[in-house]
This record gives C-alpha cells, sequence and structure tokens, in this order.
C-alpha cells in the first residue's frame, strides 16, 4: 500500500483523461481503439491453445501461434484503455470476458 508521501510513478497517468481530451494525436487513437473494439465486441474470443504455443516452441514457427496471439493481446488492450477512459460496464465486461477464455 502506498503511503501518502510516495510519488506517483507515472504521472500523467493523473490525468489521463485530459490528456487524451486534449491532444488530437491521441483523440484519433482513442477514436481507432473504439472502432476496433466494436468489431472485437462482435466476434467470438479465440484461446490461446497450448498445442499452438507448443508448436512454435518446438518448431520455432510462429505463425501458428503468433496471429491469434497478438490479437488477443490488441483486444485486451483496447479494452484495458477504454474502460480506463470511460469506466464503462461494458468494457469492462469485455476486459473480464478475455480473462475467463484463457484462464
Amino acid at each position: 500500500m502506498r503511503s501518502k508521501n510516495d510519488k506517483q510513478t507515472f504521472t500523467e497517468n493523473k490525468n489521463i483523461k485530459e490528456n487524451v481530451k486534449n491532444d488530437t494525436f491521441l483523440k484519433q487513437q482513442v477514436e481507432r481503439i473504439k472502432s476496433d473494439s466494436e468489431k472485437f465486441a462482435n466476434k467470438d474470443i479465440a484461446a490461446l491453445t497450448y498445442t499452438s504455443f507448443k508448436k512454435f516452441y518446438v518448431t520455432g514457427s510462429r505463425k501458428e501461434y503468433e496471429y491469434e496471439y497478438f490479437l488477443h493481446r490488441r483486444r485486451l488492450n483496447d479494452f484495458a484503455i477504454l474502460n480506463i477512459l470511460y469506466d464503462d460496464e461494458k468494457y469492462r465486461l469485455c476486459l473480464q470476458d478475455i480473462y475467463m477464455v484463457n484462464s
């Protein structure tokens, strides 16, 4: 637990909503993330299987595993960002769904 004297590691986090609101580039990025999240919300979440990972680990071939892995990470990142910015239950539920698929 932090004491009152601890400094925040990333001070910009304190004003992240304000930063996005005032920065054109960040606004554009958030709009892209929102657009992608709408597509993700309407698609099933693919599980990251041990079989695919093992094939990568044994053969070194990334093709079978990396597409689903990076798609999964992108989905996770997008919903985490939107949840932080908007504190909306629909984004939180999507995050929980991602977690449950691979737990």
